[in-house]
């Protein structure tokens, strides 16, 4: 009798331990696509921002790149910071 709850009890383990496992590789697949987005934009940015101090030609030149660089990243930040509210309130809604 013991042997057969044992023997239960691994298998209904093993069973949910294969269920969790399919569901990470869904949320891996979203993770992997999202961070490889915030690569390229971060890219894209670096980017625009090289392209501007080479062309600088002088001191103001210089500053006006750094000025826009912080705009951009700043916007990117806002724009994360806006998701991640919003995921935080869709959560919340599914709760109530």
């Amino acid at each position: 009798m013991k042997f057969l709850f044992a023997a239960l009890l691994v298998l209904s383990c093993l069973s949910f331990a294969d269920d969790h496992e399919g569901m990470k590789g869904k949320n891996f697949d979203k993770m992997k696509a999202k961070a490889l987005d915030h690569i390229v934009n971060r890219q894209q940015n670096l980017t625009k921002f090289k392209a501007c101090v080479e062309a600088a030609k002088d001191k103001d030149a210089l500053k006006t790149c750094r000025k826009e660089n912080m705009k951009r990243n700043k916007e990117m930040r806002s724009a994360m910071k806006e998701k991640r509210q919003q995921r935080k309130a869709n959560r919340k809604n599914k709760k109530d």
